[in-house]
């Protein structure tokens, strides 16, 4: 309904960049191998994860993220964030 009534359209548009404002401003700051995450990194972290977020939550109705519960969300979401792997080294990662 969103992508073709502009006002329910607008209204989710401007709730999404109020939480990836939230977002950005969270991570800009904080210390991340020896540095620290600029605006610009907090920005493109947080672009990424919106689309990350967004390709999982299409994919799961459709049959194409089977194993994508909220763990592996939360997961995903830390492993962008830094940099640690997703791969299960028990060998039953989705």
């Amino acid at each position: 309904m969103a992508l073709h009534d502009p006002e329910p359209g607008s209204q989710l548009a401007t709730s999404v960049r109020s939480q990836e404002n939230h977002l950005i401003a969270l991570f800009t700051g904080r210390s991340h191998h020896g540095g620290v995450v600029t605006s610009q990194q907090a920005h493109r972290l947080t672009t990424a994860l919106r689309a990350v977020f967004v390709g999982l939550s299409q994919g799961v109705p459709l049959g194409l993220a089977p194993g994508a519960d909220e763990q592996y969300f939360a997961d995903v979401a830390r492993a962008l964030a830094s940099g640690v792997s997703l791969i299960d080294h028990d060998g039953d990662a989705p």
